[in-house]
């Protein structure tokens, strides 16, 4: 990704997501991962970045996908 800086230090690597049959799609192109806000009993928040692009984004989706999740040690 020529917009990448890795200023944050966080180097994230594409795996892509598991859709609603079980089957991984996109794994070297874009990733998801969840955030720890619901939106509702069925919905969570999620951000996203693709392989092209410096941004990221921020939608709600349903919690039957599969994302990958970050831990984070306070």
């Amino acid at each position: 990704n020529s917009d990448a800086t890795n200023e944050s230090g966080f180097t994230a690597v594409g795996a892509g997501y598991r859709g609603n049959f079980g089957f991984f799609i996109d794994r070297s192109l874009i990733e998801f991962w969840w955030s720890a806000t619901e939106n509702s009993p069925t919905h969570a928040w999620h951000r996203h970045m693709t392989h092209h692009t410096g941004s990221v984004f921020r939608t709600q989706v349903g919690k039957q996908l599969g994302y990958s999740i970050r831990c984070i040690q306070d």
